[in-house]
């Protein structure tokens, strides 16, 4: 009886050990998710009778904390109440490690339209939050003045040492669409970023922000790095901009991989000053400015780095150029490089997402399962040799 009660508390203490190990999030806080409707709230259910409206999102991120959700049903949100932090002004204030999500992109839409101008979002020094599923529009410029409003849909104006994630996101109709300054680890994912009047996308003094699987169309610049800035633009759809696809500039290190980027009404993809860019497996086509070349273009010290398996074909004024000559020189035909229509291309390989085995929860609970039954397996075995030994 002795042993059998040894063995019952020694297997509870390892499977609970063994799930903290290979679970370690399955105990933690329980948060609170709080949930919004519109205004009138039809036959939705508010999780508390004044979250409703713009006004709900507002009261519903000020009883949160840290870890905590705030979902906000279908319907447009608009009429929000200016603020300002003596520089910028802003409608909703982000300031607290949440996750403020929508119940679907195209449906759920916060509105900055109305009298008042400014930023929809304004992220102030927080990480590890996540906004998604929204549509976010009407961000109004009103400057200069102190405060200002730069009109964004999404200002990012700090982040701290985990990951702010902006993702399943529909960001048109403001001044700009995204910008973040001062800021770092920064994830742009899945996004719809288009008719915003200027940037879609402009990243200053920020370092680590990666924008991957998005489509950035119809703005003035598509996607700008600036001021000392580093990231990765990675499969994503970069077209008709009524500047360039891509610009990196003033000492930015950014990496461009597998993007489609075309019919810019500039360059496809521009490098200025000191920047640095690498990149493969890009297609850059189409693109219309006719000054100099219209596919990649280098000018001032700007450095095309490793640059393999790329597409650079049909640019109104050349594929490659650089200024002065010889800065960014030809890659056809080097390190996998092409500049061909891929309609002559016979049979071309399909590109297959990775699939990371870690990542796959089926595998986590096989693996789970084998452990412990190996576990519980030894643990008899062991105990059975005690009670012999005892007898």
């Amino acid at each position: 009886m002795k042993i059998s009660k040894y063995l019952n508390i020694s297997i509870f203490v390892f499977l609970f050990v063994f799930v903290l190990i290979i679970h370690p999030n399955s105990v933690e806080a329980v948060a609170t998710t709080r949930t919004v409707c519109p205004d009138p709230v039809g036959s939705c259910s508010p999780s508390d009778p004044l979250f409703k409206g713009a006004g709900g999102i507002i009261l519903a991120i000020a009883a949160s904390v840290d870890g905590d959700t705030v979902s906000i049903k279908n319907g447009t949100y608009s009429g929000f109440v200016l603020a300002d932090n003596g520089i910028s002004k802003y409608f909703i204030l982000l300031n607290k490690n949440l996750t403020i999500t929508g119940e679907s992109t195209s449906d759920t839409i916060i509105s900055g339209t109305g009298v008042n101008k400014g930023s929809i979002f304004l992220v102030d020094n927080t990480a590890a939050s996540t906004i998604s599923n929204l549509s976010i529009t009407g961000g109004q410029l009103d400057c200069p003045g102190t405060p200002c409003s730069y009109g964004l849909g999404v200002e990012v104006k700090g982040t701290g040492s985990e990951t702010l994630s902006l993702t399943n996101l529909r960001i048109f109709g403001n001044e700009y669409g995204i910008w973040s300054y001062g800021s770092s680890k920064v994830s742009i994912s899945n996004n719809t970023i288009n008719s915003n009047v200027k940037n879609g996308v402009y990243i200053s003094a920020t370092s680590n922000l990666n924008m991957s699987n998005s489509l950035v169309y119809d703005n003035l610049t598509g996607i700008r790095y600036g001021e000392n800035s580093s990231g990765i633009v990675s499969g994503s759809t970069i077209r008709n901009n009524t500047g360039n696809g891509v610009f990196v500039e003033e000492n930015s290190v950014v990496s461009v991989n597998n993007n489609l980027i075309y019919s810019n009404a500039h360059v496809g993809l521009r490098l200025y000053e000191t920047s640095q860019t690498t990149g493969t497996g890009n297609t850059i086509y189409s693109n219309l400015y006719t000054g100099h070349a219209s596919g990649v273009f280098c000018s001032e010290s700007a450095v095309l780095g490793t640059w393999t398996n790329n597409n650079v074909w049909n640019n109104a004024n050349g594929n490659y150029g650089s200024d002065p000559v010889g800065l960014c020189t030809d890659k056809t035909g080097t390190n996998g490089n092409i500049s061909i229509d891929p309609q002559s291309l016979l049979n071309p390989a399909p590109i297959l997402p990775d699939t990371a085995i870690a990542e796959n929860s089926l595998f986590k609970v096989i693996l789970s399962f084998i452990a412990i039954f190996v576990g519980m397996t030894f643990l008899s075995r062991h105990f059975a040799t005690i009670s012999k030994e005892d007898n």
